[in-house]
């Protein structure tokens, strides 16, 4: 007598493989690559930044040490532009690592204290450069270093010339709290961190005159004609 299977075999089997090809999929996605990194959310102690950003000089990551930041003090405040805002960590002393998207030699960089309790500033630091995450090189130090005011912004220049890919900045102690806090981190490829209406007087202002259409600067200076 031929057995007639019951039609709901096959839509179970397909439903099997189905799942089991899913799983296989969603397996091979992992990775430990620097990519997988990025998109952290609110209370990751890492956060993506884009090319448009206003701390870094490029897009990349920003890592915490310590994933300890209550909500609403995550790593991500560190890097909003924001002075009102602060990134909070239960450490005196730790780590802070820039991973940028590309390659850049950072010529400046800047703390900002946070707006409140001045013993959880940052008294002493390292600014570190790497090719490579592995072997760092001291780019700056700073010691005892006191923030005199509310979101207060320290800005150091440095000697680098070389374009590194990562930034670590170690805290080494802090005013005496029993937590850490911070507005915001810069880093810059440039070396003037003032405001640009500073310069304003060192202009030449308006070089208009009516001897020459080039300017005052090629005031008194030969004269093209039709002469041979």
């Amino acid at each position: 007598m031929r057995i007639i299977q019951p039609k709901f075999y096959s839509v179970k089997k397909i439903l099997f493989f189905s799942v089991l090809s899913l799983s296989f999929v969603l397996g091979s996605c992992s990775s430990d690559d620097d990519e997988e990194i990025g998109g952290g959310g609110t209370t990751s102690p890492y956060w993506t930044l884009g090319s448009g950003n206003a701390n870094m000089p490029s897009s990349g990551t920003i890592i915490a040490q310590y994933s300890d930041a209550p909500a609403g003090s995550e790593i991500s405040k560190l890097v909003d532009a924001n002075a009102d805002t602060k990134y909070v960590t239960y450490h005196n002393a730790f780590d802070i690592t820039w991973n940028g998207n590309s390659n850049i030699a950072v010529l400046a960089y800047s703390l900002t204290s946070a707006a409140d309790a001045p013993e959880m500033d940052p008294k002493s630091w390292v600014l570190s450069g790497s090719l490579d995450n592995k072997v760092w090189k001291t780019i700056d130090s700073q010691d005892n270093q006191t923030f005199t005011g509310r979101k207060e912004v320290k800005s150091f220049e440095v000697e680098n010339s070389v374009a590194y890919r990562y930034y670590k900045l170690s805290i080494q102690s802090n005013r005496g709290g029993n937590a850490t806090q911070i507005a915001e981190w810069v880093l810059s490829a440039a070396t003037f961190t003032g405001n640009i209406d500073d310069l304003l007087p060192y202009s030449s202002g308006n070089t208009y005159t009516a001897d020459t259409p080039m300017g005052t600067q090629h005031k008194g200076g030969r004269v093209a004609t039709t002469a041979i």
